[in-house]
């Protein structure tokens, strides 16, 4: 085990926030179907001028010719800071239109969330040909350090004042305190991955920060050790960050010295995990919205 394992530290989590910002984490309901602002009278008036006015021949169907703004490109950016005390950091942040998905372990929610979820202990079939990315869950759920909901499926009860990543039907992902501010009114929660209480908020560490217990056990008794921020899990075995040049294309370990194979999440692993996966291609042919016909 090398020294800079031993004290490396992964913000994906951390960076998840910062990207879902960058990706328009906010729903798009309300733009696809602005509301009306037209008066009753309006509405009333232009329904009376319909009816007097003599009925012209359609006009000839158009196509538009408005080059639509290209989306932004899904992909990982990977930055690695070396802290004064040693301690290697590394940053990733997912760019672009993408969405996230939690993913059940094969021991771990295992048998008790597998009979109800979809996304199970491998990457596979369309998935993998969208993934980006995928990182490691929290910890076990025997260890008592905060509840787990998939697929709107509640495997361990959900208890407020604890981290929560929160994944919402449209694949959005954030990251906050349960019962503060999460979730949010109407917010349609799909997943929720809880891990300890909050350990930083707002840029500063919290009361609870200052007990080493709510940090988790580690290898050891070590404090210096592999983590993942929320904080997710820890320790050496089971940090990891995997990424794609491009959606579908060869993963790649980002942890510098990470246990495990980079195709580790799609053979199979045996604890929860995250996707991160870009959006399906668009079938050869198809006019985006601004290109479709019009009358």
């Amino acid at each position: 085990m090398n020294g800079s394992m031993i004290r490396h530290t992964f913000l994906a989590a951390t960076a998840l926030a910062m990207a879902c910002a960058v990706a328009a984490c906010g729903g798009a309901s309300a733009a696809a179907h602005p509301p009306s602002t037209a008066s009753p009278a309006a509405v009333t008036q232009s329904a009376a001028s319909a009816r007097s006015t003599p009925k012209a021949d359609p006009a000839p169907a158009t196509r538009s010719t408005t080059t639509p703004a290209p989306l932004p490109r899904p992909r990982v950016s990977i930055t690695r800071v070396r802290t004064a005390d040693g301690a290697l950091v590394t940053v990733a942040i997912f760019l672009g239109p993408v969405r996230y998905v939690l993913h059940n372990g094969s021991a771990d929610p295992g048998p008790a969330a597998s009979r109800l979820v979809r996304a199970a202990p491998a990457v596979a079939g369309a998935e993998r040909r969208q993934l980006l990315a995928a990182f490691n869950g929290g910890f076990k759920l025997s260890a008592d350090a905060g509840g787990y909901m998939q697929e709107e499926h509640v495997i361990s009860p959900l208890r407020p004042g604890f981290a929560s990543l929160v994944i919402d039907r449209s694949g959005q992902a954030r990251i906050g305190v349960w019962g503060r501010g999460l979730p949010a009114p109407g917010e349609a929660v799909y997943s929720v991955r809880q891990n300890l209480q909050s350990l930083v908020q707002n840029g500063r560490p919290t009361a609870a920060s200052a007990d080493w217990a709510m940090w988790g056990a580690t290898l050891g008794g070590g404090a210096y050790v592999a983590r993942s921020a929320m904080e997710l899990d820890i320790n050496p075995e089971w940090v990891q960050v995997d990424a794609a040049g491009t959606p579908g294309g060869a993963l790649t370990a980002e942890i510098s010295g990470q246990y495990h194979p980079s195709d580790q999440y799609l053979s199979g692993w045996t604890r929860d995990f995250f996707a991160v996966l870009a959006p399906p291609a668009r079938p050869p042919g198809t006019l985006p919205p601004s290109a479709r016909i019009r009358p």
